[in-house]
């Protein structure tokens, strides 16, 4: 099932190890560090795809596929 609630078949070869998210509310703000006390880097909007590097807690590091990098809430995506 994914983040709208759809269900479907994806053939095994199809998939990677690499742990994605994808933003689930508009205007995410990815941060510099682990906490919304950091300042904002960019902001996302929703349905955007986004690598994870590493977790803190409840705060993701990740990558945006242009390259940009920074932190994200759990919360924000699935």
């Amino acid at each position: 099932m994914d983040f709208e609630g759809d269900n479907g078949w994806v053939y095994k070869s199809l998939l990677s190890r690499t742990t994605t998210v994808i933003t689930t509310v508009k205007n995410c703000n990815v941060r510099s560090g682990p906490g919304t006390k950091n300042r904002i880097l960019f902001i996302v909007d929703r349905e955007v795809p986004l690598k994870v590097l590493k977790r803190q807690g409840r705060w993701l590091r990740i990558a945006h596929e242009d390259g940009d990098k920074g932190w994200i809430h759990a919360s924000l995506v699935w």
